[in-house]
């Protein structure tokens, strides 16, 4: 058997699943001759499926050196540096793909898919648009335009994509939930009916029955109907977490090992070994808290760059915790005690270089990954210039806020009350202690003082991160920025006081949630 039929067949077992069978295969390939790309690019893709994503940068990144214009190699290159975390690489590899047609249409799709992971979404939009004008009924392409429109706040295209889509591709449940997130819906336009017979029909999917059961509670909430809107979200929130693989009690452990770990002797001892640069502005905090909105209104400002949620820090902190390490990845809960012997200066300066793409020409940039609030004292001691602001919300609106957001990856805690709870109180501790250990290092601002008086609270905070006031920041819904989180169509409306309260409408329903914050010493309110 030849070489090509043997990569053959180790992609075959790969497709069916069994991916140590065909690591196998392409291992032996590669004893026999070091240099067979498509042999490496396949242990690559095997890696990629096993979710060793180092490993899988490494091997593409070496077929690709073997085989500098195999467009299979470079897209699979852009495809597993996006989900490593690495978009500035992950973009400049679209970018070279894009340099070498004829791509087809399928190829396209995919790239244009990679652009959006980066937050490239008027990249993305072209691609698609591209596509469509070649093929006008290329569904994923459609598809596609519906996810970019919202994100670039074209909230009617955006729907009339969604509703071609639909009227092609009727069990597209993912696209059903886009469309019911679009807009607030009234008793004259929704979609409940639909979404009640759909639910009635026989979905195969568990997918598509939590996406129409999310649907509906948003819909049912926008109409006023709370019970009903409630019963369909446990519903939906329920079945996720069933077929959700999760261990809680792993998650709340590493709060313990941050704060074990990181004692006031450990930032006395490093306080002057980081790297200067005052360039970043970290937004963080637990999703759906208000994030999105301070950063719309810190964007606003002609200096300041929206750079979206970046994975570079904790990437950039893996990848020196692994190499001091002799090359081996250090466990989840052991990186905090090794982060403490890491070059401070090292970890900011590679931060500045690998974010030098997604932070824009101006001369600050945000970076608003939500859980980047387990690393404030490692930013501190790797950029002490740094400017980090922590957005808090009352606890019991945050903790709804969250339940009732279907998340597509993250958060896999949001999908039970108990556990949605103890991660709250986990947190909730792990930033009084932050306080504690670094008084005055990052500024709170709370979600409803914002919204209730916004100049004087936009005033405060751009006095803190240095800024000069300029009245675009109380126009931050005119900011043609795009936004690719939950918030993309309410940041595009003039600030509103109704979501400020809203549990109150589950109080009944989110009682046991209630109680178990407050026997933690949280306030409720």
């Amino acid at each position: 058997m030849t070489a090509a039929q043997q990569i053959k067949t180790g992609t075959t077992l790969m497709q069916r699943g069994e991916l140590d069978n065909a690591r196998l295969i392409a291992e032996q390939i590669v004893t026999q001759n070091p240099e067979n790309s498509a042999a490496i690019a396949l242990l690559a893709e095997i890696e990629f499926r096993k979710h060793k994503l180092s490993e899988a940068v490494r091997l593409i990144d070496k077929a690709v050196e073997l085989e500098p214009d195999n467009i299979n190699w470079i897209i699979q290159k852009a495809r597993c540096y996006v989900v490593y975390g690495d978009t500035g690489v992950a973009k400049k590899t679209v970018r070279r793909a894009l340099e070498m047609p004829p791509l087809s249409h399928n190829q396209l799709l995919l790239l244009a898919a990679i652009l959006v992971r980066c937050d490239a979404h008027n990249e993305a939009l072209a691609i698609y648009r591209q596509i469509v004008s070649q093929a006008s009924n290329n569904v994923d392409a459609h598809r596609g335009l519906a996810t970019t429109y919202r994100i670039l706040g074209k909230i009617d295209e955006a729907e009339a994509e969604c509703n071609w889509v639909l009227s092609r591709r009727a069990d597209d449940y993912e696209l059903i939930y886009l469309r019911s997130s679009l807009k607030k819906q009234t008793e004259k336009s929704n979609h409940v009916d639909e979404l009640v017979a759909r639910l009635k029909d026989d979905i195969k999917d568990w997918r598509g029955v939590v996406q129409i059961a999310y649907s509906l509670s948003k819909e049912l909430e926008d109409l006023g109907k709370h019970d009903d809107s409630f019963r369909y979200l446990h519903q939906g929130a329920s079945l996720r977490r069933r077929h959700t693989r999760y261990d809680l009690d792993n998650d709340i452990r590493i709060f313990s090992a941050i704060s074990d770990t990181y004692t006031t002797k450990v930032i006395a001892e490093n306080a002057t070994n980081g790297y200067g640069s005052d360039k970043p502005i970290f937004v963080l905090g637990l999703p759906r808290t208000g994030s999105t909105l301070v950063e719309r209104v810190v964007s606003s400002h002609s200096d300041v760059h929206m750079a979206g949620e970046l994975n570079d820090f904790a990437l950039e902190l893996v990848k020196l915790t692994t190499r001091a390490n002799a090359g081996k990845p250090v466990s989840r809960l052991d990186l905090p005690a090794a982060s403490t012997r890491l070059d401070w200066a090292q970890l900011g300066k590679n931060y500045i270089e690998i974010t030098k793409d997604s932070a824009g020409s101006k001369k600050r940039f945000i970076d608003k990954l939500p859980l980047n609030f387990l690393y404030i004292g490692l930013i501190h001691l790797a950029l002490p210039d740094a400017k980090i602001v922590h957005v808090k919300r009352n606890p019991m609106d945050a903790c709804y806020a969250i339940y009732k957001y279907l998340f597509k990856q993250a958060y896999p805690f949001s999908y039970d009350l108990e556990e949605l709870a103890a991660y709250y109180i986990a947190y909730h501790q792990l930033m009084a202690y932050w306080r504690k250990l670094l008084p005055g290092v990052f500024y709170d601002i709370s979600y409803e003082d914002l919204v209730s008086n916004q100049e004087a609270e936009s005033r405060k905070l751009l006095e803190y991160l240095d800024l000069e006031w300029q009245d675009t920041c109380l126009n931050f819904h005119l900011n043609r920025q795009p936004s690719a989180t939950g918030s993309a169509s309410q940041v595009r409306e003039p600030l509103y006081k109704s979501s400020v309260g809203k549990w109150r409408n589950y109080e009944q329903q989110l009682a046991p949630l209630a109680a178990t914050l407050e026997r933690a010493g949280i306030e409720i309110v």
